[in-house]
């Protein structure tokens, strides 16, 4: 029998506290509202889960490690929402982690979690899916000269092409009371930049936070959003000389998505549970100065110097860098964990080889290794692809985070490749 419970701590930095959400240093002076940690635990029986979604640009490992230290029993995945204007959790360019903001953040989650397994009772699960293409755009335009330029515009006279995909799939796992019938909470997996806020004096949830606060109004307690494979997707559109919706306009789009189909779900109190996780050393790349192809800073030389000083300290002292991929199963469906910026391309590369198993990545999830471009990418420079400390992983880093994806999630043998997948929303 299924057991779920959510919970939410407040997080909201203090006026006056380091803002991260660029490479610049920031001061939040307000807010636009609260910012939170959101839990979701779930347990069969025989394993639980914990999910944990942090408004915040991303989380360090160490601070997971606190996390879980705390939670024993349980299979932690701590993710970030991703949004560009929040507490100084990790360090980001200009801007230092603020130790006093971590240990306010981990006794918020741990508490968090406390809550919602202990507000545990019997509950039945669904899910459904649907797609999303007019908000999500690749950002990254490829040049006459091969090159690109990361939100660039078709408008521009040697622009080309848009380099890659996005991923249009919105999954909603949803959680119900088993015996009153009344929602518990859910979870809710996308593929879009939040960066609102992200150059200013405001913290802010972006709107990530207000899809919570509109499905909240429509009677769902809890969202714990999980956001995907993001590194080149963003909701400025190319297309359009970049224009980009507001907050306002995406949150309501992806609550309207929500809503449809929660009415058409068929729930289970019968769903099990897994959980497993690998670690990987991914090589950092060559250490070579300035790249003479495609490069993009969006900043001064003198902060991208001492960033780059900062990456030749990293590499000599550790040599390559830790990555966890972990992977959560709740019925068909995977959480598939991964700890930086992927591209959308690896993302669905992930989703591909888990098949017959319904893959949902979760970036920014478990730790920070950055930018994860593909192979390709690097070839064509933009800033995801130029040295710094938030792209410091070598070509085929991302290549090796799908083969540890793909190892945890093997092929059934007697799965065709290519067999469509059987109806089973759970």
């Amino acid at each position: 029998m299924l057991l779920a419970g959510f919970a939410r701590a407040d997080v909201t930095p203090t006026q006056g506290a380091p803002k991260i959400g660029n490479l610049a240093f920031h001061v939040g002076v307000r807010a636009d509202g609260a910012l939170f940690a959101r839990i979701a635990a779930l347990d069969d029986g025989r394993t639980r889960l914990v999910i944990a979604a942090l408004d915040a640009l991303s989380v360090g490992a160490a601070v997971v490690a606190r996390i879980r230290a705390e939670l024993p029993g349980a299979h932690v995945m701590v993710s970030a929402t991703h949004t560009h204007a929040s507490g100084a959790l990790v360090r980001c360019g200009e801007v230092e982690a603020d130790g006093a903001y971590q240990d306010r953040v981990v006794a918020a989650v741990v508490s968090a979690a406390a809550d919602a397994i202990a507000q545990m009772r019997p509950a039945e699960l669904a899910t459904a899916r649907t797609m999303e293409a007019s908000l999500p755009h690749n950002r990254r335009v490829v040049q006459r000269d091969g090159t690109v330029r990361t939100h660039g515009t078709l408008a521009e006279p040697e622009a080309l092409w848009i380099e890659g995909p996005i991923d249009p799939e919105l999954t909603v796992i949803a959680i119900r009371d088993r015996e009153r019938g009344s929602p518990l909470g859910c979870l809710v997996n996308f593929t879009l930049h939040p960066t609102d806020h992200g150059d200013d004096d405001v913290f802010s949830a972006g709107w990530p936070g207000m899809l919570a606060a509109r499905l909240e109004a429509t009677g769902m307690p809890e969202t714990v959003f999980l956001n995907g494979a993001l590194g080149d997707v963003h909701p400025m559109d190319p297309t359009r000389g970049g224009a980009m919706p507001s907050m306002s306009t995406i949150s309501s789009r992806l609550a309207a998505h929500v809503t449809g189909v929660l009415s058409e779900l068929a729930y289970r109190d019968e769903v099990s549970l897994s959980a497993v996780s690998t670690h990987v050393e991914l090589p950092f790349r060559a250490l070579d100065g300035r790249q003479s192809r495609g490069e993009q800073r969006f900043g001064d030389d003198d902060l991208y110097d001492r960033m780059i000083a900062a990456v030749e300290r990293e590499v000599a002292a550790e040599g390559t860098q830790a990555a966890e991929v972990q992977a959560l199963g709740i019925g068909r469906h995977l959480l598939v964990g991964m700890p930086g910026e992927l591209f959308a391309a690896l993302g669905l590369a992930v989703k591909q080889a888990a098949y017959p198993r319904r893959a949902l990545v979760v970036g920014l999830a478990n730790g920070m290794v950055g930018y994860v471009p593909t192979r390709e990418a690097f070839q064509r420079g933009g800033y995801e692809a130029t040295l710094s400390t938030v792209s410091k992983l070598a070509p085929e880093a991302g290549e090796q985070l799908v083969r540890a994806a793909a190892s945890l999630t093997p092929r059934p043998p007697d799965v065709e490749p290519n067999r469509p997948a059987r109806r089973d929303d759970t």
